[in-house]
């Protein structure tokens, strides 16, 4: 490209005389878009159980490693685990006892997965109830955190490999220019990582026929640009 520039005189003075300088324009740099998914399939090993606790102590009872004792003891014969409890409240009532109100929960093996109204009954005592158990069957956070590094590092590698295909099939280079995680993720539940996560049932036999399984899928939105020649 040449463009024509007042030589010795200052810009805008009419009639000067016009030398001409080369510039160099830019490169020319041409892209590549296209769109790769990886996806893995997660067994449930686990599921989260969450139940309410209910208990009465004397309003002048304040053995707190008794009650939690009393509450332990109850929890490990629903459901022998590490329970985790938590939003404990006390209130006063007109009989001169409190009413003890708390959430336990615990992951526990997918076989424990049954009959679970009846079990917190039975394992319910007199002053003592356990009540509303819950079910999350949902993958822990860092489970979910290292399978999505994985996707993410296998659409890397596919990447990089499509840009050899390329190469060969254009007589150019490429390299990577952009890659965003997670597109096409619209109406359905993402995990943090931008990964779509999705119930799925395991093929093939397996030890529990009712193992369900989380299929995670990333969708990657890829652009190459071409090197300078």
């Amino acid at each position: 490209m040449v463009i024509a520039l007042p030589a010795g005189n200052p810009a805008g003075v009419q009639g000067a005389a016009m030398k001409p300088i080369a510039v160099e324009a830019a490169a020319v740099v041409d892209t590549l878009r296209f769109r790769l998914a990886a996806s893995r399939t997660l067994p449930r090993t686990h599921v989260r159980v969450t139940v309410q606790v209910h208990t009465l102590v004397s309003s002048g009872d304040q053995d707190h490693d008794a009650l939690v004792g009393r509450v332990r003891a109850a929890l490990g014969r629903f459901i022998d685990s590490a329970w985790t409890v938590s939003g404990v409240t006390r209130k006063a009532d007109d009989t001169g006892f409190e009413r003890v109100e708390l959430t336990a929960s615990a992951q526990v093996p997918v076989r424990e997965n049954y009959n679970l109204h009846e079990r917190a009954r039975r394992a319910s005592v007199e002053g003592l109830a356990i009540t509303d158990p819950l079910v999350d069957s949902r993958l822990p956070g860092k489970v979910i955190a290292e399978a999505t590094m994985g996707l993410q590092e296998h659409v890397l590698e596919m990447a990089q490999e499509r840009i050899v295909r390329f190469d060969k099939a254009t007589g150019r280079s490429w390299r990577i220019g952009d890659i965003p995680f997670g597109v096409d993720t619209e109406n359905y539940d993402v995990s943090p990582k931008l990964t779509r996560r999705e119930t799925a049932v395991l093929e093939g036999p397996t030890d529990d026929l009712l193992t369900t399984s989380e299929r995670l899928l990333l969708v990657a939105q890829v652009t190459l640009k071409s090197n300078a020649a």
